[in-house]
């Protein structure tokens, strides 16, 4: 398997999990935003529906937390962060 195709089958992985998405939502949401925010910041990613279900994940995980009306990733998020960064080199290697 070629790299270009490595990294495209990667690209699937990625896109194709929740875990990916909360991950993205954790890193948008370093610095504090509202759903909105995080919805349009990647609309195509997933529906409303979704955001609000990823969002509940992570809350009751304790990975983010709300401050104003804003969710804010907490540290265990982003430890959440560096883990699943971690697991994705293993595909890479």
């Amino acid at each position: 398997m070629s790299v270009l195709e490595r990294e495209r089958r990667l690209l699937k992985v990625r896109k194709c999990t929740r875990y990916s998405l909360l991950c993205y939502i954790l890193r948008l949401c370093r610095k504090p935003k509202s759903m909105a925010e995080i919805y349009w910041g990647h609309p195509s990613a997933f529906t409303y529906g979704l955001l609000k279900e990823l969002t509940s994940l992570a809350l009751e995980c304790d990975f983010v937390e709300r401050r104003n009306g804003k969710f804010l990733t907490t540290s265990k998020g982003k430890e959440f962060i560096k883990r699943f960064g971690s697991l994705l080199e293993l595909f890479e290697s």
